[in-house]
């Protein structure tokens, strides 16, 4: 039995078919053939079975893809971990949503200038994505902002930080001088929000889910720029429903909090058979020392 042999069993396991997981692979079909029909033999086992054109796993192929993913991941991590004690030059291939990718802008300059050993490359998405992202290895892992019916049970996770959903308007705006505003307070107010998909928007869910029967009637405007957002906040054009670590407050803006929205954990997920080298564990906890700062609380 080899590791190859696994990789491409794992493989047909993943994407159904032979022929699919060589095109994945970047293999001949009867390559992948010959190497699952030597594995069958030598554990004296079907490992499949066909069904219409696709492949069903057997009972004995289930019992073996629990073990061979164990033995792959821990096959990955050895060689990672002799790679880099070569100082080969390490790559972390991280995916953020916009809105923290511009939180979080300044740390990840400081860090790629603090290891130059590492280079790192950030990828935005909407919160769509992050399964799409992380099955087909676009990136290496990704932060998105999970709240309790957030369901990443097929991943690693990682809690890295939290932020809370805030109510930000300008200081000319009649609410600016409470302390905090309660959900009725706001659900008639002009707001501006992103786009559906962006963290923005699902500050927005997250507040519905934490305090039932909210519900914002008047969106006065739809952006996709953070920056744009603090300007029409700024010039008293509407408000908006942000976390907390999104914009700062200034001479123009002011953040106030929301009675009983739900604090929510920044997370960073990675599939379960990847092996997170140094080079990630190092910028996951620069960024949970940035996200604990003064700063970000």
């Amino acid at each position: 039995m080899t590791i190859l042999q696994l990789q491409y069993f794992l493989a047909i396991c993943e994407y159904g078919s032979m022929s699919e997981a060589a095109r994945k692979l970047h293999v001949s079909e009867p390559s992948v053939s010959a190497a699952i029909r030597q594995l069958e033999e030598e554990l004296s086992v079907d490992l499949f079975y066909r069904v219409n054109r696709h492949l069903a796993i057997t009972e004995d192929g289930a019992e073996l893809e629990n073990l061979a993913k164990s033995i792959v991941k821990q096959t990955v991590r050895i060689e990672e971990h002799f790679r880099e004690k070569k100082n080969e030059v390490k790559h972390v291939r991280i995916g953020m949503s916009y809105i923290f990718n511009m939180a979080l802008i300044n740390v990840l300059h400081d860090f790629s200038v603090s290891n130059p050993d590492i280079s790192l490359e950030t990828f935005s998405f909407g919160r769509e994505e992050v399964g799409r992202l992380l099955k087909s290895e676009t990136v290496d892992l990704v932060i998105v902002g999970s709240s309790d019916y957030d369901d990443f049970s097929a991943y690693n996770t990682r809690r890295i930080g939290s932020s809370t959903v805030h109510f930000y308007t300008s200081r000319k705006n009649h609410l600016a001088r409470n302390k905090a505003v309660q959900p009725n307070m706001i659900c008639n107010e002009p707001l501006i929000v992103f786009t559906e998909t962006s963290d923005h928007r699902t500050s927005i869910e997250d507040l519905k889910h934490s305090v039932p029967g909210f519900e914002p009637g008047n969106i006065v405007f739809y952006t996709n720029q953070l920056q744009t957002v603090r300007n029409m906040v700024a010039q008293n054009i509407g408000s908006a429903i942000i976390i907390d670590i999104a914009l700062p407050e200034d001479e123009q803006i002011i953040r106030l909090p929301i009675t009983g929205a739900g604090t929510f954990s920044i997370t960073a997920v990675w599939k379960k058979e990847r092996y997170l080298s140094s080079a990630d564990i190092r910028l996951l906890n620069v960024l949970e020392n940035a996200l604990q700062s003064p700063a970000f609380l």
